[in-house]
């Protein structure tokens, strides 16, 4: 299966995207009816569309698969990450005095139920982690919404996320997956997604009668969702599993670091240029501590062209930058399909 993994940055303009994907079934409906997400969901994709992506297969022509992520602040201690899962993360975001993000948090990774069972899930996961690395977020945290949880809907989650098979991998698929890439669970997010509703509402997405008070198991639910028909009210509050991928090295700094080795190659090549390097040229503060990077001027008698890394305005993360002159065309690019930096030189 061919399939290339652009950025909605990269492709902007109308896509097949989660909508196209939507009308097949692989969320419940219920699960549609956030109120944090109907209300900031569209910011997201609009204004952080570097952060979102799709899984194209070529082939067919079609979205196989969307994943979307938010730029986000940890301090690196598992008890603060929120309770509110990827409600509070998404709102977080959109506040008056968001603080400057250091990690990228994962939303969703939605999958065409064709293609499951073909490691698809996996290279999501990576690209996910690469468009945050590139982008100076060198962390990926997510919270997980285990994918069989569902049918277990009694089981307290903190017991269900410590099953674990005969092999002594993890029961769950999608916990699984993602521990085997590295991460490691945090803590539970108890009230990841929460969703209220009018009785007659959740009858309509669940398609049940909720003829008295009390608790429900409906499909697709990770747990009961909780009915107050004296007060025509349903609610479902579903947990999340807090897992954190491991810390990436810099990719400002293997940035600064692909800019001053073209810059060495073209001075031992060419003779009369000269580098100078300083580590003066910032820090980039990550939820591991702060990683310092390298900034080289490259100059020569003729012309002279200043490569550097530079914190976006909105999203707060780095990138690397190279005001190219007439006689410098040394720099780096960043690979559309991987998202991963290299460097050229002339």
């Amino acid at each position: 299966m061919a399939l290339q993994f652009p950025t909605r940055a990269e492709r902007p303009g109308k896509q097949p995207h989660a909508a196209s994907l939507r009308e097949r079934g692989i969320w419940p409906e219920f699960m549609y009816h956030d109120p944090v997400l109907e209300r900031l969901f569209d910011r997201v994709i609009s204004e952080y569309a570097e952060f979102q992506f799709y899984a194209w297969n070529d082939e067919r022509e079609e979205v196989v698969g969307v994943g979307n992520a938010l730029p986000a602040t940890w301090d690196g201690r598992p008890e603060s990450l929120p309770d509110g899962g990827l409600d509070a993360i998404v709102e977080a975001r959109f506040a008056d005095e968001a603080v400057r993000p250091n990690v990228l948090c994962a939303l969703q990774i939605l999958i065409a139920p064709e293609c499951r069972g073909q490691e698809l899930s996996s290279r999501m996961i990576q690209r996910m982690a690469d468009i945050g690395q590139a982008h100076g977020l060198d962390t990926l945290i997510a919270p997980v919404r285990p994918n069989l949880k569902h049918r277990y809907p009694l089981t307290p989650i903190e017991s269900y996320i410590a099953w674990r098979r005969p092999d002594g991998a993890l029961l769950d698929p999608w916990l699984r997956t993602h521990e085997r890439l590295g991460a490691e669970i945090a803590r539970v997010a108890p009230e990841s997604v929460r969703i209220p509703g009018a009785v007659a509402q959740w009858e309509e997405w669940t398609g049940l009668a909720f003829p008295e008070t009390g608790s429900y198991i409906v499909s697709g639910a990770l747990v009961p969702i909780e009915i107050d028909c004296e007060r025509d009210e349903g609610l479902y509050l579903e947990p999340n599993v807090w897992m954190v991928h491991p810390h990436r090295a810099g990719a400002s700094r293997a940035a600064a670091t692909l800019i001053a080795g073209s810059a060495d190659h073209r001075a031992h090549s060419e003779g009369p240029r000269t580098i100078h390097r300083s580590a003066a040229g910032g820090v980039c503060a990550g939820a591991h501590g702060a990683a310092r990077f390298l900034a080289c001027s490259y100059s020569s008698r003729s012309s002279s062209c200043c490569c550097s890394l530079r914190r976006g305005t909105r999203s707060g993360s780095w990138s690397a930058s190279c005001c190219f002159s007439a006689r410098c065309t040394s720099g780096i690019e960043e690979c559309e399909e991987t998202g991963r930096w290299s460097a050229h030189t002339p």
